[in-house]
C-alpha cells in the first residue's frame, strides 16, 4: 500500500533535489510569456500545442529526478505530475477571467486531447531512460526526445506533406494562414494511440523489471515504432509519394517537368498548366541564369480543401525545393506558379540541406521568389513599397531579416518588401551577388557593404520613385493583421467556416447563429457579409443595409472599409435607393483602393445612368453578360470588357461569340483601354487564340503614361510573344513525346 499521510507526502517533497522547482518554475515563466501575444495568450490550439512540447520534457525529467531518488511510485509523485498538467490550464484561465475567453470548451478540448497525453508520453519517455540506464538516464531522455522531434523533419523532407501529426505536440496543421482549426476525429484517434502506446510502455516497465529483459522489451518497442512510422500514410496520418500519386492520377512527363494532375481536369487546363509551366521555366531560366538539376515535380489538387487535408495547406501554394516539388490548388495556379517555380530554381544556389536561404531566412527565402513574379494583384512590387514607405515608416527591414520577423507582420507587406529588396540588389549588383547573400547570408561577404547600407540605398531609390500618393491604395494593401496579431483567430476562424458551411447547406438561421457568434466576440468582415448574403436572400435588403451601414466605420484603414462600402452601394442600388447608390460608388471611383474597385465602380455608374443596374444585379451571370455585351454594342465602354471576361467564362459563354463583339476598332485612349485590352490578351491567351493574344498585348503597350504598368504590359506581351511562336510546336512536340 501506498503511504498517503500528508507528513509523509510533505517528507517526500522536502527531501526533492532544488532542481525538480526550477522546472516548475520554468514552466510558468514559460506560460507568462505566452500569454503575452495574441495568438499563443488563448486557450486554443497554439497555447495545447507549446504546453505538450514544454510539459513531455518536464515530465521527463521529473519522473527521472524522482526515480533516481526515491527509485519507487507514490501518490507524492502522482500529485506533482497532475499539479504539472494543470498548472498551464489554471494560469489560462485565470488570464482570460481577466482579458477575455475565446472558447471556453474548444480550449479546454484542445489541452485535453494535445496537452494532457504529454504528461504521460513525458513519464513513459523518462521511467523508460531510467530503466535502461539510470546512470545516463537524462542523455538517453535527450536523445528520446531528438528521435522523436526527428520523425516531423524526416517526413516533411521526404514526404509531400508539410503537416506532421507527432507525440512531443500532437499535430502540426501545415499553413499558419489557414486559420479555422478545431479538435477533429483524426487528432482524437492519433493521440489515443499514443496514450496507449505510451501506457503500454509504463505498464511493461513495473510489469517485469529484470535487467535481462531490456533488450527484448527495447526492441519490441522500436519494432512497434517503425510499424506506425510505416503505417501512418495508411491511418491518415501523413502522406507519402504514392498517396498522393494516387489522389492526382492523371501524369503527365515531360523533359523538364512531372504533372500529377485531379482525375477531371480538362485537356484545355491541363495544356494551359503544361504550357505556362514550360514558358515560366525558361524565363527563369533566362533570369537567374539556372537550370534545376533535377525534374520538377508539380501537384495540382482539385481544391484548397483537398490540398488542405493531404499536404497541409488550403489558402497557400507551396514549393519545396530540396525535393524540386511544387503543390498548387486549381483555383489559384495562374497567379502563383511563376512565384512557387521561382523558389525551385533558388535551389541552385540555396545552402542546407533544404537548399534554401542560410539561416533559413524567410526574408530572402519569399524575396527571391516574389522578385522573379513581382506583380502583386498587377501592381509592381517597387511602386506597392514605394507606397508602403511613404506612409509606413516605422517598418524598417532590417527588423524583417532578422529570425522570423518576417511572420508577426501583414504578410502582403512582407512579401512585397522582400521581394522589392530583392529585386533592387539583383538589378543593382547581379544576380550572382545575390546568389551569394541567399546562400550566406553575409552582405559584408557578398557586397563589401553593411545590410544598413544597402537598405539606405533601397530606401532613396523607392523615394525617387514617382507614384500618386493614394492613402486609400495604403489601406486596401496594407490595413490587414498577420495572424500573429489577430485575437481567437483559431476559434473564429471555425465559427465562419461552419457558418458559410450551413450557407452552402441552405440553412440559413443556422449560419446566422455562428455569424452572429463572431460579431458578438469582434467586428469581421467575413462575419457581416455572410449575414447580409442571408439577409439578402430573405428579402431583408433594408436588414443587410442597416447591418453594414452600422458596422462599416469599425473598419476603416483596413481594405474591409472598402469592400464594404461597395457591398453598401450594391444594396442601396437593389433597394431602388440610387442616390445613395451613386456617392458611394463616385466616392470610391474618385479613392481608387485597387484597380478592381475602381473600374466596376465605374461600370456601376454607367449602368446607374442607363437605369439598368438594379436588373443587373437582380441577374444571373448569363443575363448580366447580356447587360454588358449590350452597352458595349455601339461604342465599347472599356471599364466594363474585364467584367464581360469573367462572366462569359463562369456562364459558359462560347468563345467564338465572345470574341464577335470585338471587330470595331479598339482605341488605346487612357488606363482604361490599355487595362482592357490587357485583359483581353490574357483571356485570349486562355483559349489557344495566340494570334489575338499578341495583337490585344501589343495595344495595351501603347499606353505608357504610368511606368509601373508599362511593365505589366510588357510583362504580359512577353508571354503573348512566347506562345504565339512556341505554344503549338511544343504541344506537338509533347502529344508526340509523351512518357506517361
Amino acid at each position: 500500500m501506498y503511504n498517503l499521510s500528508r507528513s509523509f507526502i510533505l517528507k517526500e517533497y522536502k527531501q526533492l533535489p532544488i532542481a525538480v522547482f526550477l522546472i516548475f518554475i520554468v514552466v510558468i515563466l514559460f506560460n507568462l510569456i505566452l500569454l503575452r501575444y495574441p495568438l499563443t495568450g488563448v486557450l486554443g490550439y497554439e497555447y495545447s500545442a507549446l504546453n505538450s512540447l514544454i510539459l513531455s520534457m518536464a515530465s521527463s525529467l521529473i519522473t527521472i529526478i524522482w526515480f533516481k531518488k526515491f527509485n519507487r511510485f507514490s501518490y507524492s509523485f502522482l500529485w506533482m505530475l497532475l499539479v504539472l498538467a494543470l498548472t498551464p490550464l489554471v494560469m489560462n484561465i485565470v488570464f482570460s477571467l481577466i482579458t477575455e475567453f475565446c472558447s471556453f470548451i474548444d480550449g479546454v478540448l484542445f489541452y485535453i486531447t494535445i496537452t494532457l497525453p504529454a504528461i504521460l508520453v513525458g513519464f513513459s519517455l523518462g521511467i523508460f531512460s531510467v530503466y535502461v540506464a539510470k546512470k545516463f538516464s537524462i542523455i538517453l531522455f535527450i536523445t528520446f526526445i531528438l528521435l522523436i522531434a526527428s520523425i516531423p523533419v524526416i517526413e516533411i523532407y521526404f514526404n509531400p506533406q508539410i503537416y506532421f501529426y507527432n507525440p512531443l505536440i500532437g499535430n502540426f496543421p501545415g499553413s499558419i494562414y489557414d486559420e479555422g482549426m478545431v479538435v477533429e476525429l483524426k487528432l482524437v484517434l492519433y493521440r489515443l494511440l499514443n496514450s496507449i502506446f505510451f501506457a503500454a510502455i509504463v505498464y511493461m516497465i513495473f510489469k517485469d523489471k529484470k535487467r535481462s529483459h531490456i533488450i527484448r522489451n527495447s526492441s519490441l518497442i522500436i519494432l512497434v515504432t517503425a510499424a506506425f512510422f510505416f503505417a501512418s500514410p495508411y491511418l491518415g496520418f501523413s502522406t507519402n509519394y504514392s498517396k498522393l500519386s494516387n489522389l492526382l492520377p492523371q501524369k503527365y512527363t515531360t523533359e523538364k517537368f512531372i504533372f500529377h494532375l485531379p482525375s477531371d481536369l480538362s485537356e484545355m487546363e491541363s495544356k494551359q498548366i503544361l504550357l505556362h509551366s514550360e514558358y515560366y521555366f525558361r524565363w527563369l531560366q533566362n533570369s537567374i541564369k539556372e537550370t534545376p538539376s533535377e525534374r520538377i515535380e508539380i501537384f495540382l489538387f482539385e481544391s484548397n480543401d483537398q490540398k488542405k487535408e493531404y499536404f497541409g495547406s488550403g489558402t497557400a501554394d507551396v514549393a519545396k525545393p530540396w525535393l524540386y516539388q511544387v503543390y498548387l490548388s486549381r483555383g489559384s495556379w495562374q497567379s502563383t506558379l511563376k512565384h512557387e517555380l521561382g523558389h525551385i530554381f533558388s535551389a541552385e544556389f540555396g545552402s542546407t540541406i533544404f537548399k534554401l536561404s542560410g539561416g533559413l531566412n524567410p526574408f530572402l527565402i519569399e524575396g527571391f521568389a516574389t522578385s522573379q513574379d513581382p506583380f502583386r494583384d498587377e501592381l509592381h512590387i517597387d511602386y506597392l513599397s514605394s507606397l508602403a514607405l511613404f506612409h509606413y515608416k516605422e517598418l524598417r527591414i532590417n527588423h524583417l531579416l532578422k529570425g522570423f520577423n518576417f511572420f508577426a507582420s501583414n504578410s502582403f507587406l512582407t512579401y512585397t518588401y522582400a521581394g522589392s529588396f530583392s529585386k533592387y540588389l539583383i538589378n543593382n549588383y547581379s544576380i550572382d551577388n545575390y546568389k551569394k547573400l541567399y546562400s550566406n547570408l553575409d552582405f559584408i561577404k557578398s557586397y563589401g557593404l553593411s545590410s544598413d547600407s544597402l537598405i539606405a540605398e533601397y530606401n532613396f531609390f523607392l523615394e525617387s520613385i514617382s507614384f500618386e500618393q493614394n492613402e486609400h491604395r495604403f489601406y486596401y494593401y496594407f490595413g490587414r493583421q498577420s495572424i500573429t496579431q489577430k485575437t481567437c483567430p483559431r476559434y473564429i476562424g471555425s465559427l465562419l467556416r461552419n457558418g458559410w458551411e450551413q450557407v452552402s447547406k441552405n440553412k440559413p438561421e443556422q449560419a446566422k447563429n455562428y455569424f452572429r457568434s463572431v460579431l458578438n466576440m469582434t467586428p469581421n468582415y467575413s462575419a457581416i457579409v455572410g449575414l447580409s448574403e442571408i439577409f439578402s436572400s430573405q428579402d431583408s435588403v433594408q436588414q443587410s443595409i442597416n447591418l453594414i451601414s452600422s458596422t462599416v466605420t469599425k473598419f476603416e484603414k483596413t481594405p474591409f472599409y472598402y469592400l464594404l462600402r461597395f457591398r453598401l452601394a450594391d444594396l442601396y442600388a437593389r433597394h431602388s435607393n440610387s442616390d445613395s447608390a451613386s456617392i458611394l460608388y463616385e466616392q470610391i471611383k474618385f479613392e481608387k483602393p485597387t484597380i478592381g474597385l475602381d473600374i466596376i465602380a465605374l461600370v456601376r455608374l454607367k449602368l446607374l445612368e442607363k437605369d439598368l443596374l438594379r436588373n443587373y444585379l437582380n441577374s444571373n451571370d448569363s443575363a448580366k453578360y447580356a447587360i454588358l455585351s449590350d452597352l458595349n454594342r455601339i461604342d465599347y465602354f472599356y471599364p466594363s470588357i474585364p467584367a464581360m471576361i469573367t462572366l462569359s467564362n463562369s456562364s459558359g459563354q462560347d468563345y467564338s461569340d465572345f470574341i464577335k463583339q470585338f471587330n470595331k476598332t479598339i482605341f488605346i485612349t487612357d488606363f482604361y483601354s490599355a487595362y482592357a485590352v490587357y485583359n483581353l490578351s490574357r483571356y485570349m491567351l486562355l483559349k489557344f487564340d495566340y494570334r489575338n493574344s499578341r495583337k490585344m498585348a501589343a495595344l495595351a503597350k501603347r499606353y505608357n503614361e504610368d511606368e509601373h504598368f508599362n511593365l505589366l504590359w510588357q510583362d504580359n506581351f512577353e508571354k503573348a510573344d512566347w506562345f504565339y511562336y512556341n505554344a503549338d510546336e511544343f504541344l506537338q512536340h509533347f502529344s508526340s513525346k509523351l512518357i506517361e
